[in-house]
C-alpha cells in the first residue's frame, strides 16, 4: 500500500488483502486467510477518518474505471456480432475510433477547470525557487522559442545540444541541469530521412559530423504524418513523451509540424502556443520550438513572431556575422567551410536572467567558443563607418525590445554601450526604426518617451514586411 502511495489504514489494507490470493489451496483471498475483516479491526482500533479521503476516492474511481472498461468490451463484442459491422465502420468516415471510445468511456465527467486549477495564497510555497535549467535558456515543463534567419545554423546548434544532452556532457562550458543523460526527442522534418526504409537523410550526417557518438537516449522523428494542429496528434505526442519519460522535445520548425500556411500569422500562433504550453506543463518536458525568419533582421519581430514571444517562457535569438567579402572562396573542387561568428542570446526569461553564448563556426555542424569582442568586431567594417554602426545599433535595439517591454531612451543607450555602440549611433538607429514603423515611440507623464516593438496592426502598409499582416 505504501509503495502505491496510498494512506495506510483499515480500508486501504482490507482492500489490498481482498484482491490478493491466499496462501492456502482452498481459493480464499488473503483477507479471509488471515482471519477476515474482524481480525483486522482488532489490530486497527482506529476508525476510518476523512484524513485519508483521497485514498478512498481513488479506490472508488478505480472500481468505476473497471466497470467502464467491462462495458467497453461488451459494446465492442456486441458490435462485432452484428452482420453489418464492417459497413458501419467504413460509413463512419474514420469517426468510429476504438481508441477515442476508450478515452470517452474512461474519462468520466469533465472536471471544472476553475476548481482543479485553484490554490490559496496561504498554500503557496513560502520559499519558491526557479527550477534548474535543462541547459542554457531551456527549462523543464517550459517552452523555449528559438528564432533566427533561415540557414543561419539553428538546427546545427540544436543537434549539438541534443547529442551532448543525451550524453550529459557539458556543451560550450554549460552543464546540463539534471546531472544525468537527458532523454531527447527531436522532430525534424527538414533534415530527417525516411527511417522506415533505411534512409537516414541529413540527420545521420549531422550526428556524424558532431562526432560525439550516437547516444541511445536521443530519438529522432522525421515529422512525416505529424500535424500538431490536430488535437489527436498533439495528444499522441503528449502520450509518447509521458510513456518514454522524455526530458527535452525539439520541434524544428513548428511551421512544418503545424502545417502552417504562414508562420507569421497572428491568428494561428496563439493557438499553437496554447497547445504547446499545455503539453509542456502536462508532461514536465522542456520544449524548444524553432521559428524561421527571413534574411532581414527586422523580419524576426512583429506579426506572428510577437504572439509566440508573448506565450513562450523563454526566447532566444540566434544570429551570425561574417567578413565574407574579405575571404577568398574561389571554388577549387571543394566548398569553403563557414567560419561565421555566432551569438545565441536569451532575450526573454520569465524564470531567471538573460545572457549570450558567443560561438564560432568550426566546420559543418561544429562550433567553438568565441568572445564578445570577436562578435563585436565582425562585420562592422571601418570603425568610423557611421552608417554601418547605426545599422548594427538598429539590429541590437530590435533584439532588446523583443521581450515586449517598453524602454526609455536612456536605458536603450546604456544597453547599447554594453554592445560597444555609442550614443550618437543609438539615437540615429532609434529615429530610423521609428520612421520605418518597427518601433513605437510613446510619450508619458512629464514628457517621458519610451520605445516598444510595433505590433502587427501598427506596421505601416508600405513596410515590405507588413504586406501579409495588412
Amino acid at each position: 500500500v505504501l509503495d502505491q502511495r496510498q494512506s495506510i489504514d483499515l480500508m486501504t489494507i482490507e482492500h489490498e488483502l481482498r484482491i490478493k490470493p491466499g496462501t492456502e489451496p482452498d481459493g480464499r483471498d488473503l483477507l479471509e486467510t488471515i482471519g477476515g475483516s474482524r481480525y483486522l479491526r482488532e489490530l486497527m482500533e482506529a476508525p476510518s477518518t476523512t484524513v485519508n479521503l483521497p485514498s478512498y476516492m481513488a479506490l472508488v474511481k478505480s472500481a468505476a474505471v473497471n466497470r467502464r472498461a467491462r462495458g467497453l468490451i461488451s459494446e465492442a463484442a456486441r458490435l462485432l456480432r452484428e452482420p453489418d459491422w464492417r459497413e458501419r465502420i467504413m460509413a463512419s468516415n474514420g469517426h468510429f475510433n476504438i481508441a477515442d471510445r476508450i478515452r470517452l468511456l474512461l474519462a468520466g465527467p469533465a472536471q471544472n477547470p476553475l476548481i482543479t486549477g485553484l490554490i490559496r495564497a496561504s498554500d503557496l510555497d513560502p520559499e519558491p525557487c526557479a527550477p534548474p535549467p535543462l541547459w542554457f535558456g531551456i527549462y523543464p515543463g517550459k517552452v523555449a522559442l528559438l528564432i533566427g534567419e533561415t540557414g543561419a545554423g539553428k538546427s546545427s546548434v540544436l543537434y549539438n545540444v541534443c547529442v551532448h544532452a543525451a550524453r550529459n556532457e557539458p556543451l560550450w562550458n554549460v552543464p546540463f541541469g539534471l546531472h544525468r543523460p537527458l532523454r531527447v526527442l527531436y522532430i525534424d522534418p527538414e533534415n530527417g530521412g525516411n527511417y522506415a526504409d533505411g534512409e537516414h537523410g541529413l540527420c545521420a550526417e549531422k550526428v556524424a559530423r558532431i562526432d560525439q557518438g550516437r547516444p541511445v537516449d536521443l530519438m529522432f522523428h522525421n515529422g512525416q504524418g505529424v500535424n500538431l494542429s490536430q488535437s489527436a496528434c498533439m495528444e499522441s505526442l503528449t502520450a509518447f513523451i509521458t510513456e518514454h519519460h522524455i526530458d527535452l522535445v525539439i520541434l524544428d520548425p513548428i511551421a512544418n509540424l503545424f502545417e502552417t500556411r504562414d508562420e507569421n500569422d497572428n491568428a494561428e500562433a496563439p493557438k499553437q502556443m496554447k497547445s504547446l504550453v499545455g503539453a509542456s506543463r502536462a508532461t514536465g518536458a522542456g520544449f524548444v520550438i524553432v521559428h524561421h525568419t527571413g534574411k532581414d533582421i527586422s523580419s524576426i519581430y512583429g506579426r506572428g513572431a510577437s504572439a509566440r514571444l508573448a506565450a513562450a517562457d523563454t526566447a532566444m535569438v540566434f544570429r551570425v556575422r561574417s567578413d565574407d567579402d574579405s575571404i577568398d572562396d574561389t571554388f577549387g573542387g571543394e566548398t569553403v567551410q563557414r567560419a561565421d561568428q555566432c551569438r545565441l542570446q536569451i532575450v526573454k526569461n520569465r524564470l531567471a536572467g538573460k545572457g549570450s553564448l558567443y560561438l564560432r563556426m568550426a566546420g559543418a555542424d561544429r562550433f567553438e567558443l568565441s568572445t564578445f569582442t570577436m562578435w563585436s568586431n565582425t562585420g562592422r567594417g571601418s570603425s568610423d563607418a557611421r552608417g554601418s554602426r547605426a545599422d548594427l545599433a538598429a539590429e541590437e535595439i530590435l533584439v532588446v525590445v523583443q521581450d515586449g517591454s517598453s524602454y526609455s531612451s536612456q536605458s536603450i543607450i546604456d544597453l547599447m554601450k554594453l554592445e560597444d555602440i555609442g550614443e550618437a549611433n543609438t539615437r540615429a538607429a532609434l529615429l530610423t526604426l521609428v520612421a520605418s514603423g518597427k518601433l513605437i515611440r510613446e510619450t508619458g507623464q512629464h514628457n517621458r518617451q519610451t520605445y516598444r516593438l510595433a505590433e502587427s496592426n501598427e506596421l505601416p502598409l508600405d513596410d515590405p514586411f507588413a504586406d501579409d499582416a495588412a
